[in-house]
């Protein structure tokens, strides 16, 4: 009750769509709310709402340029909805601020071998 009462009006209401959990991410510019879109991120990545996970971890970027943990928060996001490649870039680019992190590196790796063990994409007519 407290936390709603200080929230701003597009936090306190509930988002009843995909679309009003966007509308209301993206208005949020306060870094404060910053844990709480990642929290949120993290909620719909595992409901497999997977554009709107990635939604609240680009704002939780915005918001926090540089976080470590939002790159390999939103590299997993694309990892399982199946963009490999777009993983990759982000867990390097979580990687190039925070070296030692533990996910981050066991998730490249992981990525890296399925890149490689997919078959290679020829685009159309398949390389005729």
């Amino acid at each position: 009750p407290e936390a709603v009462a200080v929230a701003p009006p597009t936090l306190a209401a509930p988002a009843t769509s995909a679309a009003d959990l966007i509308e209301c991410v993206n208005r949020t510019d306060d870094p404060f709310w910053e844990p709480t879109m990642f929290n949120l991120g993290h909620c719909q990545r595992k409901r497999r709402r997977f554009d709107e996970a990635a939604a609240c971890f680009e704002r939780c970027l915005s918001l926090c340029p540089g976080n470590a943990s939002c790159y390999s928060a939103l590299g997993f996001t694309y990892h399982l909805s199946g963009d490999v490649d777009a993983a990759i870039e982000l867990y390097h680019r979580s990687l190039g601020r925070k070296p030692d992190d533990p996910f981050a590196t066991e998730m490249l790796g992981r990525a890296l071998d399925e890149a490689l063990a997919a078959p290679p994409d020829l685009g159309p007519g398949g390389g005729d």
